[in-house]
């Protein structure tokens, strides 16, 4: 189909695959999001172009906009903001293809709050949990791999702790020995030599979290995280794009914000870089994709952009004549294309995701630092499934103590003599067996076993004890007397 194009060069929307002034181009010149997707747009789903397919290149967003309405070239590929004052005056726009918007580029301020608080980031919650999720892990596979061995108690309640006590002290030091338990089967020394390897990855990254964390760049924030932060401060803005947005919007907010502006194109920020770093202006007011890729070009050292405190939607444009039969082909052709190329329906080389990743990283609605987002999600799968493991122990602590202790009181109802098993078998009702049985598993029935006949033992044991030194004092009393009449009758016999 024989359609002008046209572009303007921003970063990182359209790049040049090599610098260039030139106001010609072709579509295999043309890297960046808005670039590589009209490759797959247009190339690779519609098939109208080819790499040598020329493309004109213009140098400002007024002189871009304007070909555009003067129908000059039908499709201008960029990624411009959708907005009702464009589509009114100059241009038809087509499917958004992004969700961006409006952001700052500010200076990093010194952290406020306790530096306790500060020090704490997701990454260093994150990592205890993993490492408290590890070592119940870690427990019960060298629980069951032991347990036989004699190395930890038979019962699991009981043997549990002392195989956590295990995980904890060779996970913190990397001695397996040091504990005095050393593993004796083969799976269990296998899984200690594992754990240890872990233990010293999982450490060497808390200790870097940590060490980073009391560096300058780590405890900073931003002076500026919403417009209401913005109130009272002066905003440096280029071009005229930026500068009609604050006069629309910004300064009708009544925040008192002030206007910094310079004569630059609209992504052309350097002036207003060195004013920020100045200390003349507050803020940079600019595109957040934008402002991100400042990161890129080596001059972010000390900034930081805001969240998005204002969304808007890229799309490109085409001219305003909707009585064009051919242009409004051009334009519905586009739309589907888009649509297939976003959802991944038609498979294309680069994918949508793929150019997102790589243009517009980062989370828009939190600050960035160097291009990448500062914050960490939530991982709620990873801390509800150890708050769940622990809780689940908790409970079988619990309720094996109380068991315990109600076996014992019905145990002195009947023998002290008799053991778990044989109570188990002696249970008037189904639910007393296998509350019983749970008991035995859980605790362990040779420790159940002790524990409910240490009484008995005790005595037992003082009877024995009684009943040997009984008979020591006898036998004691008897050599005494007949050591008493041997003398009484070898004195009769010298009389």
């Amino acid at each position: 189909m024989d359609t002008r194009y046209c572009t303007l060069f921003a970063a990182p929307h359209v790049i040049p695959s090599t610098p260039t002034t030139s106001s010609a181009a072709t579509f295999g010149d043309l890297k960046g999001f808005a670039g590589e997707m009209a490759d797959a747009v247009l190339r690779q789903i519609l098939g109208w172009v080819e790499p040598s397919t020329p493309v004109n290149v213009y140098s400002g967003f007024s002189t871009f906009l304007k070909a555009v309405e003067d129908g000059d070239c039908q499709v201008g590929i960029q990624a411009m903001f959708k907005t009702s004052t464009r589509e009114e005056c100059c241009t038809v726009f087509t499917n958004t293809f992004f969700e961006g918007g409006y952001a700052v580029l500010v200076r990093e301020e010194a952290p406020s709050g306790h530096w306790l608080k500060n020090l704490i980031s997701r990454l260093v919650l994150d990592i205890i949990v993993t490492g408290i999720l590890a070592i119940f892990l870690m427990s019960n596979l060298i629980w069951v791999a032991e347990r036989k061995s004699g190395l930890f108690s038979d019962g699991y309640l009981y043997g549990i702790p002392e195989a956590m006590w295990f995980s904890c002290m060779s996970l913190m030091s990397g001695d397996v020995g040091g504990t005095r338990q050393i593993p004796r089967t083969i799976i269990g020394r296998a899984i200690s030599v594992l754990w240890v390897f872990f233990g010293i990855v999982l450490i060497a990254m808390f200790t870097a979290e940590l060490s980073s964390a009391f560096t300058e760049q780590k405890l900073s924030r931003s002076l500026i995280e919403t417009i209401d932060d913005m109130s009272g401060l002066t905003m440096c803005t280029t071009g005229p794009f930026y500068q009609a947005y604050f006069a629309d919007t910004i300064r009708g907010m009544g925040l008192g914000i002030k206007e910094y502006a310079v004569e630059e194109r609209e992504n052309d920020y350097a002036t207003c870089i060195q004013l920020l770093k100045d200390k003349v202006v507050d803020g940079v007011l600019g595109n957040r994709e934008e402002l991100v890729n400042v990161f890129n070009r080596g001059e972010g050292n000390g900034l930081l952009v805001t969240p998005i405190f204002e969304k808007a939607f890229y799309a490109w444009i085409t001219p305003p004549n909707s009585t064009d039969a051919m242009l409004n082909t051009i334009r519905q052709s586009m739309n589907v294309a888009m649509l297939k190329f976003r959802e991944g329906t038609v498979e294309t080389v680069p994918t949508y995701k793929q150019l997102v990743s790589k243009y517009y990283f980062g989370d828009p609605s939190v600050i960035s630092r160097a291009g990448l987002s500062n914050s960490y999600g939530s991982d709620w799968v990873l801390y509800g499934l150890t708050i769940g493991v622990v809780s689940v122990y908790i409970v079988l602590m619990t309720f094996t103590k109380l068991s315990v202790w109600w076996v014992r009181r019905r145990s002195n109802k009947l023998s002290d003599s008799q053991s778990l098993p044989s109570l188990t078998k002696g249970a008037s009702s189904k639910s007393e067996r296998m509350m019983l049985s749970m008991v035995a598993h859980l605790e362990g029935s040779k420790s159940t076993n002790l524990r409910l006949s240490g009484h008995e033992g005790s005595k037992s044991t003082n009877l024995r004890a009684a009943g040997s030194s009984g008979t020591l004092a006898t036998n004691a009393s008897l050599q005494a007397s007949e050591l008493e009449d041997e003398t009484l009758d070898s004195f009769r016999n010298n009389a």
